[in-house]
């Protein structure tokens, strides 16, 4: 392996400063006060991917010619004036293409300036990703709390019978949460479809075979399974008072497709329930489905009340908004 070498003649012996230098983990560089290169360790070189030989003995200039680097020789100059060390976090170029942060030590001696520099980029990333998370936890603990006050202004607008406005408004509130369950397990990067549609529909039917799913395997973004969790809801509970789940036979037939890469196709068709025929009047589960959840499915919601059963056509974007919102 390679070892490090001195270009002049330092105080300790090079066999004594090598072996101190390359049990070092940060990369080390000695320069004199001309920045010509005196030493460099072996941390240093497997940074550079270079041979001693290439480095030791250049100007920092020479060993170093990229633009990128001009304003740093410009700090290194200002640090051997001043005699102050300095410490900073850089990204830099390394082998292979692509640039790493990394943390800099400038420390001014008789003889020059010790350079002491460790790669930080998993550090750094970490930080950023942390930050980015947290943006994120506040804008959907935000955009859930808008959630939950339209539900309980809606649901309880107008309501004559109180018990059942909450019993409604709680139930709608589960179905929320089991939808963040799911988020939840796949770290909010997006769910399954079908995950979704289990885990929303199945709880409330007591022969699995009464839920029949078929479609591709088809991810969603987070507002959108939230919103598509809260159609199924509706549509599971007016199947439960009025159709296919009201009675001991009828089932729900659920397939979904994709007509192009950026939109998803859901069809709820419901079977042998009794006869349907269309509200008289629209209930708030009605206005949810065509008004709010449609707007967050940035698709229509298209109801037919057929008589053999209510069929169901959800159209949603599989793109996130790009809104800001």
């Amino acid at each position: 392996m390679t070892k490090s070498v001195s270009a002049s003649a330092p105080s300790l012996s090079p066999h004594l400063a090598a072996s101190i230098l390359d049990s070092l983990v940060d990369g080390f560089i000695l320069l004199d006060r001309n920045l010509t290169v005196l030493l460099i360790n072996r941390a240093a070189l497997a940074m550079e991917g270079r041979q001693a030989q290439d480095i030791l003995g250049l100007s920092h200039e020479q060993a170093w010619p990229e633009a990128y680097f001009e304003p740093l020789r410009d700090l290194y100059r200002q640090a051997i004036k001043s005699g102050e060390p300095v410490t900073l976090e850089r990204e830099w170029p390394i082998r292979g293409g692509g640039l790493a942060w990394m943390e800099l030590r400038i420390l001014p001696t008789d003889e020059g300036l010790v350079l002491l520099y460790r790669d930080v980029t998993k550090r750094k990333r970490g930080v950023e990703q942390l930050e980015l998370m947290v943006r994120e936890l506040n804008h959907r603990v935000k955009n859930n709390l808008a959630t939950v006050q339209s539900l309980a202004a809606q649901t309880f607008r107008g309501a004559e019978d109180l018990p059942a406005a909450r019993a409604a408004f709680m139930a709608r509130l589960m179905a929320l949460s089991k939808a963040h369950d799911v988020l939840t397990r796949q770290q909010w990067e997006g769910s399954q479809l079908a995950e979704i549609a289990r885990e929303v529909i199945l709880p409330n039917i007591v022969d699995a075979d009464r839920l029949r799913l078929a479609g591709p395997k088809v991810s969603l973004h987070p507002p959108l399974a939230l919103a598509l969790s809260m159609a199924l809801h509706e549509l599971t509970t007016n199947a439960m008072k009025f159709g296919a789940l009201s009675n001991e036979r009828g089932y729900i037939d659920l397939r979904w497709s994709c007509p192009d890469p950026r939109t998803v196709e859901i069809v709820w068709q419901e079977h042998d329930g009794p006869p349907v025929a269309p509200p008289q009047r629209q209930g708030f589960g009605v206005r949810l489905l065509q008004r709010s959840l449609a707007a967050d499915l940035r698709g229509p919601i298209n109801l037919d009340y057929r008589p053999e059963g209510l069929v169901c056509t959800i159209l949603a974007a599989l793109a996130p908004s790009t809104s800001g919102l």
